[in-house]
């Protein structure tokens, strides 16, 4: 079995950069669960209207999906809040090092 091969220094600056935009991509993910939540009580709305009363176990499944949209986009921000952190630290360093290697002051 072959070892992978070494990363070159360019893939390896890019680890952080790329960290960063991942990061602020999952950070949108409260947004993204905000639309399911609403799009989902118009939805129950909706079968509650048509059916006088409603189906409660209708109604309780469209409530359910709204909810769960909430709360994946909740993990999904902090998740995205983790991944920033972590990358832009890295990315500090990265400009540190290459600082001190010319002979500049650390930021």
């Amino acid at each position: 079995m072959n070892p992978p091969p070494p990363l070159s220094a360019q893939s390896r600056n890019r680890g952080p950069f790329v960290g960063v935009i991942a990061g602020a991509l999952l950070m949108c993910g409260p947004v993204i669960g905000l639309l399911v939540c609403l799009f989902s009580m118009v939805r129950a709305n909706t079968t509650l209207g048509r059916s006088g009363i409603g189906d409660p176990s209708a109604l309780a499944l469209h409530v359910s999906v709204g909810l769960n949209g909430l709360f994946i986009g909740g993990v999904a921000f902090v998740l995205g809040v983790i991944v920033l952190s972590v990358s832009v630290i890295c990315m500090i360093r990265q400009r540190n090092a290459r600082n001190a290697i010319r002979g500049g002051a650390p930021v």
